[in-house]
């Protein structure tokens, strides 16, 4: 699944939520739930943000799998032996270790 689809799916679902949270907010005069009930619809501007937050992780996670996917064409200048990880000389294990390790922690966070 695209980056832009996993997006829109966020957006689409933080939409709804928010439309559902509304519509409960303008019934709750009538009393026609349980507070129970009300207690959990309020909680959906709360999962919005969460959610929200998660598109923003979508995109670095994608910067992420990219930077790892090129990093083995980012020999350093000066040794040949040696990667750019940043403007940092590192070994290639080193590089790779640290770059997978962003993609994971980003996902993992998803």
């Amino acid at each position: 699944m695209s980056i832009s689809n996993l997006k829109d799916g966020i957006d689409q679902a933080r939409r709804d939520l928010a439309w559902v949270y509304d519509a409960v907010a303008q019934v709750r005069a009538t009393g026609t739930l349980s507070e129970e009930s009300y207690a959990f619809f309020e909680s959906f501007s709360g999962l919005c943000r969460q959610l929200e937050d998660a598109s923003g992780l979508l995109t670095l996670r994608e910067m992420a799998l990219s930077l790892a996917k090129s990093f083995p064409e980012r020999r350093s200048p000066r040794s040949p032996d040696k990667y750019l990880y940043d403007t940092v000389e590192v070994t290639f294990q080193q590089g790779r270790y640290l770059l997978v390790q962003s993609y994971l922690s980003t996902t993992w966070a998803l």
